[in-house]
């Protein structure tokens, strides 16, 4: 304080420090009454977020960080009461057999030395990749039930035109079943 003092001196003496003083407490005056605006607008956005007309969608893809991204944000919408009305999952691999990935694999055994073998092993791998995209994305269907989960399948080409858009557009409003 000390040294503070002799500074403040003519800061005092030529009015420079009152000036900053009430330019403060005008900038903190001005402020006076938004809080309740804040707190009205942030309630009617609250109250538009729980409509019925108000649906949220939540999009994710089959990959662990991206499911727990959706899955934390379906929770923290839960815990505001406010619904999922539906589940997309983008970039889903197809599972092409029914058969068991390890079925697949033993068949590709049972198959070596011929072109066959190769193919099986193909399928029993792509049969790897979407059972375990299916475990990835199975807590995540849990927490928005009963809300419809639709599964884009990985496309060959991504989605740059009308035609891409199109081509989406049949997986999203496909009859339930029909998608896989």
């Amino acid at each position: 304080t000390a040294v503070a003092c002799p500074l403040l001196v003519p800061l005092i003496e030529e009015g420079l420090l009152r000036d900053v003083v009430t330019d403060a407490v005008t900038f903190f005056q001005a402020f006076d009454g938004m809080e309740q605006g804040f707190r009205e607008r942030a309630e009617r956005v609250r109250q538009l977020l729980t409509e019925d007309t108000t649906a949220f969608v939540l999009v994710t893809a089959p990959r662990p960080d991206v499911v727990a991204e959706a899955t934390y944000f379906a929770e923290r919408l839960s815990e505001a009461n406010i619904a999922v009305r539906a589940l997309i999952v983008n970039r889903v691999h197809p599972r092409f057999s029914d058969e068991s990935a390890d079925r697949l694999r033993h068949r590709a055994q049972e198959l070596a030395g011929t072109d066959l073998a190769g193919l099986m092993t193909n399928l029993a791998d792509f049969s790897t990749v979407a059972d375990t995209e299916n475990k990835h994305l199975a807590g995540l269907e849990a927490k928005v039930t009963p809300a419809p989960v639709v599964r884009v399948p990985f496309l060959s080409t991504d989605v740059h035109d009308i035609e891409g858009l199109n081509n989406i557009g049949t997986w999203l409003f496909a009859e339930p079943g029909l998608q896989h």
